[in-house]
């Protein structure tokens, strides 16, 4: 473990709201404890950092609560910070409207006047109507994920 991971854990736990009995104790220290193994800290780095957090607990927890705090968030959360170097950085996934918009067309003047649902249009104001799907509806976006 990195002094770097370790410091920005630290720094992480520091901003975290201490747990208070009887106003949701349990799950600010449970999250306590997952944002540890998300870092990756070893158990005793992870109970270092566990006992800065308690400090500021009211009433604190006991050692083996603490303990206990850590091994139920091992069960359930898996380290993802930081990231490997090896890691393919992620892409954003993108939408394009271009296949949208090659099948939309204006409707003239004439169209806008026979219809009833659009005979409050403005003479500078033209509708806008799409043609049909050409088949089966199909997904038009480019999934780039990870």
């Amino acid at each position: 473990m990195t002094a770097t991971t370790l410091n920005r854990a630290r720094a992480y736990l520091a901003n975290l709201p201490p747990a208070i009995s009887g106003q949701g104790g349990h799950n600010a220290t449970f999250r306590a404890a997952c944002w540890t193994v998300r870092f990756g800290l070893s158990d005793g780095d992870a109970l270092a950092l566990l006992r800065e957090f308690n400090q500021r607990c009211q009433p604190p927890w006991t050692e083996k609560d603490l303990a206990h705090k850590l091994r139920d968030a091992r069960k359930v959360v898996r380290p993802t910070l930081p990231r490997p170097a090896s890691a393919t950085p992620a892409v954003r996934e993108t939408w394009s409207l271009e296949p949208y918009r090659s099948r939309c067309k204006t409707l003239g003047p004439s169209t806008a006047a026979a219809s009833t649902s659009l005979s409050s249009a403005t003479p500078d104001t033209r509708p806008v109507a799409c043609a049909p799907e050409p088949g089966p509806a199909t997904n038009l976006h480019q999934p780039n994920l990870l």
